[in-house]
């Protein structure tokens, strides 16, 4: 099914992802679950908690816990990223998907300009070291 849909350019679709979201019983589990959790992380004086394997990816603060849970890959398909700085977020492996595609179209125009230009693969932009240039070591010593 997610086959034919994919061919027609339709997104990923989980039947059983559409059932739980409809479920109000189960929405209600998963709210009483995760206000526990973070109850439990603010009584260990803990900043925020992170979960996975609840089939929701979600990124909130509840009571001044930072509450992360990553979903799950195989239904929602999605993931859970650090920065550098520490700032978390949720990733859905479509736009994961698309942005590496643009890059690595982009980076195989690069690669074709330079080699239309004959310049090495790589090197665009950078200086050539002329034959006896030693100010590099120079400036080392």
């Amino acid at each position: 099914y997610n086959t034919y849909r994919a061919k027609r350019g339709l997104p990923y679709y989980s039947l059983s992802q559409a059932i739980k979201h409809k479920v109000k019983s189960a929405v209600s589990f998963m709210d009483d679950f995760e206000n526990q959790l973070a109850e439990v992380a603010r009584i260990q004086k803990c900043d925020g908690i992170i979960c996975g394997h609840i089939h929701k990816a979600s990124d909130k603060m509840i009571k001044n816990v930072h509450y992360l849970n990553s979903g799950d890959w195989v239904e929602s398909l999605t993931a859970l990223t650090e920065d550098f700085d520490g700032k978390w977020s949720i990733v859905k492996y479509e736009d994961w998907l698309s942005e590496f595609n643009s890059a690595k179209s982009e980076e195989s125009e690069a690669q074709q300009s330079e080699k239309k230009q004959g310049i090495p693969l790589g090197t665009a932009g950078q200086e050539k070291e002329k034959p006896g240039d030693f100010t590099d070591l120079q400036k080392a010593s």
